[in-house]
């Protein structure tokens, strides 16, 4: 937590990432300027053109084509994040980690066509 009041001509550099906040502290006219660089190029930005391509090559396999559990939003959802007793919510769970595991451990992430896909996205 950084609380510091900047004098007419100062400038902060906030590291990319960090949450902040700006305020006048006096009764006057203030200019706050944002210079954001690299925007959408991020891990998360990456592992949306990965993950959907991941999915779309999993259907080859058996296991990712199996029906999910008969009743499974009864057990899990945000309406049920606080029943962590529940032994289904706690099978549904490690099921659903274990099959992103499988994504990988099969080779159903294609990182590098995903990468060639970012790639032409951005430099447009």
């Amino acid at each position: 937590f950084i609380d510091k009041v900047l004098s007419a001509g100062d400038m902060l550099y906030i590291p990319r990432g960090w949450i902040y906040f700006a305020e006048n502290t006096q009764d006057a006219t203030s200019c706050h300027v944002h210079l954001s660089t690299n925007q959408h190029h991020t891990w998360a930005d990456y592992l949306a053109v990965v993950l959907p391509r991941a999915v779309d090559m999993a259907v080859q396999d058996e296991e990712f084509r199996k029906t999910l559990p008969l009743g499974w939003t009864s057990y899990m959802g945000f309406q049920h994040i606080g029943n962590g007793n529940d032994e289904r919510r706690k099978n549904f769970t490690k099921k659903a980690l274990d099959m992103l595991e499988r994504l990988v451990a099969k080779g159903f992430v294609p990182l590098d066509a995903a990468a060639d896909e970012f790639a032409i996205d951005h430099l447009r």
